[in-house]
């Protein structure tokens, strides 16, 4: 899902929410890759890592400071303590849907390929 707000201050920062696992790497990186390469700054909650904020309070300040937002839903992976599913990413999206204003939501499967990934990104912002 991919959504976009409308305050001018964060006009060129992009929420990307998705799993940060080994697995799915490939396909955050090439996320990153395509914004930047459209002129837009991401923003995700591994931009600092030193441990010096709670996790959710930046991920709030995180979203607040970004007018657009991608979120992957397409992971869900059981726990491997117990056995259940780990919502994360559908967590975040609510946040966002709580704390912006959500002009436009559009739906795309990237099907795990890159390429695809890309070319979704690539396209919704250049029309943003």
């Amino acid at each position: 899902m991919i959504t976009s707000g409308i305050d001018a201050n964060r006009a060129n920062h992009v929420f990307i929410n998705c799993p940060f696992t080994d697995d799915f790497r490939p396909l955050f990186q090439c996320a990153i890759f395509t914004v930047l390469l459209c002129g837009f700054l991401p923003r995700s909650a591994l931009e600092a890592g030193d441990g010096s904020e709670v996790r959710m309070d930046k991920i709030t300040r995180l979203i607040k400071e970004s007018q657009y937002s991608i979120h992957n839903l397409s992971a869900v992976q059981l726990d491997a303590f117990n056995a259940l599913p780990r919502f994360n990413m559908h967590f975040e999206l609510g946040m966002v849907i709580c704390l912006s204003d959500i002009a436009g939501q559009d739906l795309s499967a990237h099907n795990g390929a890159p390429r695809r990934i890309s070319r979704i990104i690539r396209t919704w912002l250049a029309q943003e």
